[in-house]
């Protein structure tokens, strides 16, 4: 054979050995297997703890594939265990896509594969953890799995306790890996588990691994309970490290709480994204859906689970049906029962929906709730609240606070357990079953009952109290027994500043039984005063009997005893006794007093009251809107009693009669009354018989007529009177409106006048009137005309009366023109004269414009109430102005007498007291008094003289002027001081009678002193001269300058009564004791004289020597000839030495002539001129 044709015949040769060879090689010698799992070893070992190894490799090798009996051994240093063990695995590809480059499978299929992951005793997982791609000895090759597929696997977990098994595992996915990164795509996945909480339904989703980062992308997983969307990272470091987002449109907790070992109960739905590291779970959640029964509708927070606890450090949502909650809490799964805290703001928080049959609530404010068992049977809450408005059943409280511990069959109160209504505030402790009896005790404090008005059986009500109670019985019908106490009640219409009442009802709610005492004090009842109400009854299913009632005021003391029948309708009251003592008329019922009591109002059917001449009857309707239909019926019942309930100051008596009707409202009345009044009476003095004939309505009075007729005079009244009558309070009863009346009247005895005006004590002439009154109340208009004739006033505190009273009145619109008024005033022979004229304008009812003069001349006063007495030469006055309007007058007086001792400290003036009051008139008056001004008292016996600007503006008084001392005496320390003529008091525009002093008095003192030899003393007259300075009420008294005797020796001199030498003691104590002695005869016989001779100046003055020699004594005496000449006289009791004469006059308060002739017979004549400036 050529050599050529060997060459092409070896070339095929070639081949077709290497074919064989390689077949062999690779199919029949297992090569492939060998190189295969070499490089496996090589990619994977170095790599991860794991020993992979293939038996056999099979297929056309160019698009199909088949390895079967592959096992994978994980081994690192301590353990060993066989992690998979694959019978069969079959795959198709394209060695095309294998000769470019890319290992890329069409499909993978595993079939009846067992793997298994395995604890180690130390509690860690025998797993391959990736390397950090930093880490890797080798790069893994990239491939991608299109479609992958497993079926009927197995997996088993092993602990050195326990073991898991899921099988029957079928997974759909695709898988890929490039540069170090691998993926799957699960497009279905299911298993069943022999732990049933673990059955996969369906699973799918994106998984991704890169090094040791695992990451998932939405893996959505459902079992038989639960559908879980995750997505997050896995990181595979020495400790497991999870990010996690989780959205579950179903999240069954039963099955969740397997893992925690905790027995929870619920599907919801959940979103959020946790990160779990080094076994401590944290992140945020929102929850939705049912967590033991209660349902949360939607819940946002923010946790973390480690060592089994679950602790939200904020919590915000709606839970239980519309409750908002803000706050934190948590759940401990590591005990049992379970505990759990929750420190939240709630909002619309229904008990009934977290306790199932308990109560309804809206809770709104602050919670702090510990609790432990989630189960209805083991539950216990104890709750501090701190709740702001809320409701409980159908209770309605403003604030809450306080502890209460809350089970599911009952909620236990502690104490001091406080719940607000309004400014009412309850505090409670005890138990309250839901479906069994109660047990309640506590204390309200009630500051607004009105807030209860319409809430309860008492429609109406307020004031404030305190109560103390205990409920107990059954929920649906409690028994109820306390007490309440108030300072201020109100109950329908009926008022009470002091309040008292104790109850014990069982079966509070319907059939009632017990009994109930009521005792109220000062208050009102429809408007009518009380001091003390008391009731006691006691209640007997429908039945309330009133066993015995007792109201009291100042003006009507009422018993009585009866029954209400409270179910019928209208409920009947029935009074079988009724006895009323209305301020001494006395009354008892003729026959049963009926009431009957509807849903508009009261129905009097029988009320009649009796006396033994008289009686008083009612009957109609008064209903709750205030409307009425009501006739009285009067027969002589004194109206004293019911003029003192309008008012205590008009003494008004009499017998009514007649008969009354009442409709309308209380806010507007109609009336209608004729009757009479049989001798009328004002403070006990008879006016005469009285016939009346009125209506009223639209608030007007419509006088028919009205007449008084007396023994010697008669009153007519008619017309239309505007007031408000309405029978409840009004601010105004006297209207701006129009008034029509004409009046007339002719009396000779006008007694009533010293009734109604306090400072005329009697009041007799012949009155005529004649008159129209227009206008309105507040502005009214008269006209006509008024006279008195031969009239007789007598002022209350003054001895003179006025006489012959002429006076004529002439009214005209708003004009009273006093034409001519006058009287006279006598005092024996010596007459004064009063005139007055001028005109008075009615601005107003209480508001008039004066213009009127009015005079006197020569006017005695004679004071009833002091010992004063006066004579005013003249007196002209003008009243001018609006009320209160000023007096402008001048007095002069001829003569004064004041007798009344100067008021002690804190005593008023006498004067004063008589000018102060209300609404007092300003006053601008001067008094000039030239002489004749005599003060005698305890204090001083002295004439004045001098001008006194007395003015009082608003009240207030200023005093401008001053008074000289012209003679007189002083009486101070138990000795007499001569005034010295001269001295002044001055009134510097002063507030208060409070003047500054200028006097200059003497004294004699009985003086003991040696002799020019000084080998003996004589006793003889020694003068004390003395300055008093100062005000009237802290004066300053000193010796007077010259004096031989210093300021600091005063208070010896006055108290020791002498001035001792070198005399002994005994002549020491007799000189005091005839000193005194002296000093007391003659101020006591000085004033007694005076007054017993009606001089102006009777003085006793004793003279001192070595013995006390009453004849010594010299005697002065002075009075007035006339009003300006003043006379006396001086000589000694012995007559023996000579007598002084002498006389004065004051021609003006500035200028007075004097003479005198003196003991040595020589006559003088002195022209005095005083200018003060």
């Amino acid at each position: 054979m050529k050599l050529k044709y060997r060459i092409l015949l070896s070339i095929p040769v070639t081949v077709l050995v290497f074919i064989v060879t390689f077949y062999l090689a690779f199919f029949q010698f297992n090569l492939i297997e060998y190189i295969v799992n070499r490089e496996l070893g090589n990619r994977i070992g170095e790599n991860l703890p794991l020993r992979v190894h293939i038996g056999e490799i099979s297929g056309d090798f160019i698009s199909r594939l088949l390895l079967k009996d592959i096992w994978i051994i994980y081994e690192d240093s301590q353990e060993t265990y066989t992690m998979a063990h694959i019978p069969e695995l079959f795959s198709e590809y394209s060695v095309r896509r294998f000769w470019m480059g890319h290992i890329e499978f069409k499909k993978i299929f595993i079939d009846s594969a067992e793997f298994t992951l395995m604890q180690s005793i130390d509690g860690r997982w025998l797993v391959p953890r990736p390397l950090k791609a930093s880490e890797q000895k080798r790069e893994m090759f990239d491939f991608n799995v299109r479609e992958i597929g497993l079926n009927n696997l197995k997996l088993n977990l092993f602990k050195p306790d326990d073991s898991l098994t899921f099988s029957n595992i079928v997974l759909k996915a695709s898988l890929s890996g490039r540069e170090k990164t691998y993926s799957a795509l699960i497009q279905g996945l299911n298993f069943r588990s022999s732990d049933k909480r673990f059955n996969l339904l369906s699973a799918d989703g994106n998984i991704t691994l890169t090094g040791n980062r695992l990451m998932f992308q939405d893996v959505e997983i459902i079992t038989d309970s639960s559908d879980v969307v995750l997505g997050g990272v896995f990181v595979f470091d020495e400790n497991l490290q999870t990010e996690l987002q989780l959205d579950a449109k179903k999240l069954n907790l039963n099955e969740l709480s397997q893992f925690i070992k905790a027995n929870l109960d619920g599907n919801v739905s959940a979103s959020g994204k946790m990160n779990y590291a080094d076994g401590y779970l944290e992140g945020s959640i929102d929850v939705s859906g049912t967590f033991m029964n209660r349902y949360f509708d939607s819940l946002s927070g923010i946790f973390n689970f480690a060592e089994n606890k679950l602790v939200f450090d904020t919590l915000e949502g709606t839970i239980f049906h519309g409750c908002r909650i803000t706050g934190k809490g948590g759940l401990d799964f590591s005990v049992k029962p379970e505990k759990y805290y929750l420190q939240a703001t709630v909002d619309s928080f229904n008990l009934d929906n977290l306790v199932f049959d308990s109560y309804f609530s809206d809770f709104n404010g602050a919670l702090n709730l510990n609790g432990r068992g989630l189960h209805s049977n083991d539950m216990v809450l104890d709750i501090v609240a701190n709740l702001d408005e809320s409701w409980f059943d159908e209770y309605h409280a403003h604030k809450i606070i306080g502890d209460m511990t809350i089970t599911t069959d009952s909620i236990n109160f502690r104490d001091k357990f406080a719940v607000k209504y309004h400014n009412n505030t309850f505090f409670a402790a005890g138990k309250l079953d839901y479906r069994g009896p109660i047990e309640l005790s506590g204390i309200a404090i009630f500051d607004d009952l009105s807030v209860f008005n319409g809430q309860t059986f008492i429609e109406e009500m307020g004031g404030r109290g305190e109560a103390v109670f205990d409920v107990s019985g059954a929920l649906e019908n409690p028994n109820i027994a306390g007490s309440f106490k108030s300072d201020s009640l109100w109950i329908y219409e009926i008022l009470s500043g002091e309040a008292a009442i104790d109850f014990d009802i069982a079966r509070f709610l319907f059939d009632r039984e017990g009994k109930v005492n009521i005792h109220l004090v000062n208050g009102t009842a429809y408007e009518v005063p009380y001091d003390t109400i008391f009731l006691k009854m006691h209640l007997d299913s429908q039945y309330v009997f009133i066993d015995s009632s007792r109201a009291v005021n100042k003006q009507v003391s009422m018993v009585g005893y009866g029954n209400l029948d409270y179910l019928s309708y209208p409920q009947i009251l029935i009074l079988d006794n009724v006895y009323v003592d209305f301020m001494g008329l006395l009354l008892d019922n003729d026959g049963i007093v009926r009431i009957d009591i509807d849903s508009t109002g009261y129905n009097v059917i029988n009320c009649r009251l009796a006396r033994p001449v008289g009686y008083i009857e009612g009957k109609g309707r008064i209903n709750y809107d205030e409307s009425m239909n009501f006739s009285l019926l009067g027969d002589r019942i004194e109206i004293a009693p019911w003029v003192g309930l309008i008012s205590n100051e008009y003494d008004i008596g009499g017998l009514i009669s007649g008969e009354a009707d009442l409709g309308g409202t209380f806010l507007e009345p109609e009336i209608k009354f004729t009757g009479t009044l049989d001798t009328l009476t004002y403070q006990n003095l008879w006016l005469g018989d009285l016939c009346s004939c009125f209506k009223y309505r639209d608030k007007r009075i419509i006088i028919d007529s009205v007449s008084l007729k007396s023994e010697k005079g008669y009153y007519k009244a008619s017309g239309i009177y505007p007031m408000d009558l309405a029978f409840t309070n009004v601010e105004n009863r006297f209207l701006d409106e129009e008034q029509d009346i004409q009046l007339s009247a002719y009396d000779e005895q006008l007694k009533l006048v010293s009734r109604l005006i306090y400072e005329v004590e009697d009041f007799t002439g012949k009155f005529k009137a004649d008159m129209r009154l227009t206008g309105t109340p507040r502005q009214p208009h008269i006209d006509g005309t008024a006279a008195i004739r031969e009239g007789r006033l007598k002022p209350y505190d003054l001895e003179y009366p006025l006489q012959d009273m002429y006076a004529d009145i002439k009214m005209v619109n708003q004009t009273i023109f006093l034409d001519s008024v006058s009287a006279t005033c006598k005092n024996g022979k010596k007459t004064g004269i009063v005139t007055a004229s001028g005109e008075v304008v009615i601005k107003s009812i209480d508001v008039f414009d004066y213009n009127v003069d009015v005079s006197a001349r020569n006017f005695p006063v004679k004071y009833e109430l002091g010992d004063i007495t006066a004579l005013a030469e003249r007196a002209d006055f003008k009243v001018q102005g609006l009320t209160p309007p000023i007096v402008n007058g001048d007095i002069k007086t001829k003569s004064v007498t004041y007798r009344e001792n100067f008021a002690e400290e804190n005593e008023g003036w006498l004067v004063l007291s008589t000018l102060t009051g209300e609404n007092t008139w300003d006053l601008n008056i001067n008094l000039e008094a030239l002489s004749n001004i005599w003060i005698k008292n305890d204090d001083i016996d002295a004439e004045f003289a001098g001008n006194i600007n007395f003015i009082r503006e608003n009240g207030e008084y200023r005093y401008i002027g001053s008074l000289e001392i012209l003679r007189g005496k002083g009486f101070l320390a138990g000795r007499t001081f001569r005034i010295e003529p001269g001295a002044t008091i001055n009134y510097e525009d002063i507030e208060y009678p409070n003047p500054n002093l200028d006097i200059y008095a003497t004294t004699k003192i009985r003086g003991v002193a040696p002799d020019q030899s000084g080998e003996s003393s004589t006793t003889s007259d020694l003068e004390l001269r003395i300055h008093v300075t100062g005000t009237l009420d802290e004066p300053v008294i000193a010796t007077a300058e010259g004096s031989q005797f210093s300021t600091e020796e005063l208070l010896t001199l006055l108290v020791l009564e002498d001035y001792e030498g070198n005399a002994d003691a005994g002549s020491q104590v007799g000189g005091r004791m005839t000193s005194a002695l002296s000093s007391l005869v003659s101020s006591e016989v000085g004033r007694i004289g005076a007054r017993t001779l009606g001089v102006e100046t009777f003085e006793i003055d004793p003279v001192y020597g070595d013995k006390f020699d009453p004849l010594g004594t010299q005697l002065t005496l002075g009075a007035y000839a006339l009003p300006n000449l003043y006379i006396y006289g001086r000589s000694s009791l012995s007559v023996e030495t000579g007598h002084e004469l002498g006389f004065e006059y004051r021609l003006k308060r500035f200028l007075m002539i004097e003479g005198r002739a003196d003991e040595g017979d020589l006559y003088q004549l002195f022209l005095n001129f005083y200018w003060n400036y």
